[in-house]
């Protein structure tokens, strides 16, 4: 429901910016950020997907760091979207690019070191 409504308040009349998030033809196709990929984000990355809107997905779950052996990026590609693997940081933006630039459901999978302690400012 939060992607419909959402959506509907992208609309001019609405006070938006004019946004179509499936896009129209000759004009680009929304981004939709969703921050968390538990039981309300994937649902909202559901609705976006089939409205046709470019979605992009953050999560951040520490319980996955301890399960570094799940290959999202495989489960993506057998669903026919774009998958990467990325291992170190200089592939990261490289692969964001591509992925967005596929046109595709894509999932930019990103090993990280569950034992490296977070940068301190």
């Amino acid at each position: 429901m939060a992607t419909q409504i959402g959506s509907h308040l992208l609309h001019q009349p609405q006070g938006g910016k004019g946004i179509l998030l499936g896009g129209v033809t000759a004009s680009a196709r929304g981004k939709l950020v969703v921050l968390g990929a538990g039981a309300a984000g994937s649902q909202a990355t559901r609705v976006a997907t089939a409205l046709g809107a470019n979605v992009i997905v953050f999560d951040k779950r520490w319980d996955r760091l301890f399960q570094p052996g799940i290959r999202y990026e495989k489960i993506m590609s057998a669903f026919g979207g774009h998958a990467e693997f990325v291992e170190y940081p200089e592939q990261l933006i490289p692969a964001l690019k591509r992925g967005l630039a596929s046109g595709l459901p894509a999932c930019i999978n990103v090993r990280v070191d569950p034992f490296t302690p977070y940068p301190q400012q």
